[in-house]
């Protein structure tokens, strides 16, 4: 079955992908072929920033080059970027969820439920979160509560806590609480794993944890385990896949996976993504 590594970004030999230089061209950017210059190129052009320099949130970015949508989007699918993932073997050590915003946690939950009913097998779920504070528009209560959402069933007898979750790793928990899941994988040993913020550069303004810190964190707790399912959802699983296999220890068998990508989000949400994974591959190589 094909996993996130039959679509690389980077091929054996460092270099783009045929489907990367592709897509440079079909956006018309002008290229040496490395992968220092197409990084440098797409850092420019799709990573956008706020008036204070700081980096835009994914659910902040403006869209750009609308008209090459049609173009683009099948380099996207060759890539990988829109195609469900799902495990290649039965049995892992841990199931990993990765952090994001509340409806992402929940499909991703959501998702590890259905690989569970399908046969999969994993002897401890980690939930590599942090200390960011919720997004207050799409984290609000009524999100948080919502009993109707449609990415994953809520049990008939939860009761929302008393006190609102504040943080990426709280509300993380309170998803997991309030999850109708298969019994038996409820039964299963969590592990919490919980990133604190940082200073930005001149020291002054805290900046929310990555997946990289979380991971960084994970791996201060010295985990045994070495067979790992990570779970995320496209258009991110190649970016992630990339960072976790970036951080983890090099004996670690790591296998990213997760639904497909909704066909409705801008196309410079993707494009955005894809330059992550490439600035993420340009990491990897050099560790």
């Amino acid at each position: 079955m094909p996993t996130i590594e039959n679509y690389p970004a980077v091929n054996s030999e460092g270099k783009p992908s045929s489907i990367i230089l592709r897509m440079m061209d079909v956006l018309e950017l002008p290229n040496d072929g490395t992968l220092k210059n197409i990084v440098d190129i797409t850092q420019e052009k799709f990573f956008q920033k706020k008036p204070d320099g700081q980096r835009k949130e994914r659910w902040e970015i403006e869209e750009v080059v609308p008209h090459l949508r049609e173009d683009v989007m099948p380099i996207l699918d060759k890539l990988g970027m829109l195609k469900e993932f799902f495990p290649s073997e039965k049995k892992y050590d841990s199931a990993l969820i990765l952090g994001a915003l509340t409806p992402s946690v929940r499909k991703r939950l959501n998702y590890l439920g259905d690989l569970w009913e399908n046969g999969i097998r994993f002897d401890k779920i980690v939930f590599l979160g942090g200390e960011r504070p919720l997004e207050p528009t799409k984290e609000s209560p009524g999100i948080l509560f919502d009993r109707k959402n449609e990415e994953l069933l809520i049990r008939v007898d939860w009761q929302p806590p008393k006190e609102m979750p504040k943080t990426e790793l709280e509300m993380m928990r309170m998803v997991w609480d309030q999850a109708k899941l298969p019994r038996e994988m409820k039964k299963i040993r969590t592990q919490w794993i919980d990133a604190p913020m940082k200073p930005n550069s001149a020291g002054i303004k805290l900046l929310r944890p990555t997946t990289e810190d979380s991971i960084k964190i994970w791996r201060e707790v010295k985990p045994i385990e070495r067979k790992i399912l990570a779970v995320s959802n496209n258009p991110h699983i190649g970016y992630q896949e990339s960072v976790l296999k970036t951080y983890l220890p090099k004996d670690f068998n790591v296998e990213t996976v997760g639904p497909a990508a909704s066909l409705k989000l801008p196309l410079a949400f993707y494009l955005g993504e894809m330059s992550r994974w490439l600035y993420q591959e340009q990491i990897r190589l050099k560790k």
